[in-house]
């Protein structure tokens, strides 16, 4: 979050790894005009059946 501009969000943090699968990748790439976004991941997460379906946009 703070790459992007955004708050740390501590108090979340339990919650938001309870969210991503066993294996995910989440990528980050700088923007011309210096700012970093989120991009889409060039693999398909490979999930358990104890967590959600893992969608890089809920970290935006």
């Amino acid at each position: 979050r703070q790459l992007t501009g955004g708050q740390p969000r501590v108090n979340d943090l339990k919650f938001l790894v309870l969210r991503v699968p066993f294996l995910s990748m989440h990528c980050i790439a700088k923007q011309i005009d210096g700012s970093w976004r989120p991009t889409k991941p060039p693999i398909s997460p490979i999930k358990h059946a104890a967590v959600e379906p893992f969608d890089w946009r809920f970290f935006r």
